[in-house]
């Protein structure tokens, strides 16, 4: 990531020392500062794009002088008013620094705006001035910088939609189900066990594949760009995704803000079974009845990935409450096993005593598909 330096009008030359000073006869004294100086940066009044921005923005700014040589832990402030009451202001203290300047991220500045002055989605101003400040600490004293105003032009960011089940994505290509990239030949990319993006540990080939968000249709698709590693979102001259090595990886996909897909190696050989089934009251419970089909079937591909449809509970032998409950076989892995659970619109569950999945009778309604991830231990639920 590029760094964008935004010296101000004077360079800070204070000096920072690595440990306060302890071999004196006499203990310290903290003489706390009534301010120091923060610079104002040569963009302050661009404004500057936060959406569009992938540099971090520097701040400069005095050393603050508490009486003696010491550590200062510094940490930016963001408010709708010099004031800086209580109410209008955010601190961003997912960034500190022990020197003279300190580095922000635009995503976290935007989210702070946000915050403060509670944009409606259609409502969100072109440009927006706030003041920074700086806050410097050592131990439970602080001392707090001018203040600067700078503008920005920014983004509407919900903060309870990272809490938001995140939108499917499918894998689809020529090392996945057959092969054939068929609409039906797919596997959903699952849930994170943090339910703030979706990710999967799966095999892949260097023959390709591709993600989608909607079987059967490109609209809106993922592919490669000029190299592995770079990724081209909804362009549909885009290539198809090859590693450069067949193997194990971990798949990310955060759309928290865009749509940013990460693939990386995975350390480990997971085991390969040889199959898995299925139980539940559609089948009497039986531990070697019905096998859940292996959805990576091309020669070459390991597969992890198991799929089986659940009928709907009016097919089912369930002893009249309309429930479908089940658990996988061998083992018996059901909720509690589970890393991580997708439940797609309509779909929601239970977990009974013996610790099944226990889906209600309106869900149960119309058939259930159950993707299950023996890698990751991942359930996804879809129609």
């Amino acid at each position: 990531m590029k760094n964008l330096f935004i010296w101000g009008a004077a360079l800070a030359t204070g000096m920072i020392f690595t440990a306060c000073e302890s071999d004196r006869d006499d203990n310290p004294t903290i003489s706390v500062p009534e301010s120091f100086q923060l610079f104002t940066p040569s963009i302050a009044n661009l404004p500057l794009d936060l959406k569009q921005s992938t540099d971090m923005i520097t701040l400069t700014y005095e050393e603050a002088q508490f009486g003696f040589p010491c550590v200062q832990t510094y940490t930016a402030q963001l408010s709708k008013s010099e004031a800086f009451s209580e109410a209008d202001t955010r601190t961003l203290d997912a960034f500190t620094s022990t020197v003279n300047s300190i580095e922000l991220g635009a995503k976290e500045i935007n989210s702070a705006i946000n915050s403060i002055f509670a944009y409606e989605k259609d409502a969100t101003p072109e440009e927006q001035s706030v003041y920074f400040r700086m806050m410097a600490s050592v131990g439970t004293a602080k001392s707090f910088s001018n203040a600067i105003k700078m503008n920005f032009k920014p983004y509407f960011f919900d903060p309870s939609a990272a809490n938001e089940v995140p939108a499917m994505w499918w894998f689809i290509g020529s090392c996945i189900g057959d092969g054939t990239w068929g609409a039906a030949q797919v596997y959903p990319l699952a849930y994170s066990a943090d339910k703030s993006k979706l990710e999967s540990t799966v095999y892949l080939t260097s023959a390709g594949f591709k993600m989608v968000k909607f079987p059967g249709k490109w609209d809106d698709q993922i592919g490669q760009g000029a190299s592995f590693g770079e990724f081209a979102v909804n362009d549909g001259g885009s290539g198809n995704i090859t590693p450069d090595a067949d193997g194990y990886y971990v798949v990310t996909l955060d759309q928290s803000d865009g749509v940013v897909l990460s693939i990386k190696p995975y350390d480990g050989e997971p085991e390969v079974l040889d199959g898995i089934f299925i139980s539940g009251n559609f089948n009497g419970w039986s531990d070697s009845s019905t096998p859940m089909a292996a959805v990576n079937t091309v020669e070459g591909v390991n597969n992890h990935i198991w799929f089986y449809e659940i009928p709907a509970a009016a097919n089912t032998d369930a002893a009249g409450d309309g429930f479908n409950k089940f658990k996988i076989n061998p083992g018996w892995k059901g909720p509690n096993d589970a890393t991580s659970i997708y439940c797609a619109e309509g779909i929601d569950f239970e977990v009974d005593g013996d610790g099944n999945f226990a889906f209600s009778a309106e869900a149960s309604a119309e058939p259930i598909k159950v993707y299950y991830n023996d890698i990751d231990k991942t359930y996804t639920f879809v129609r």
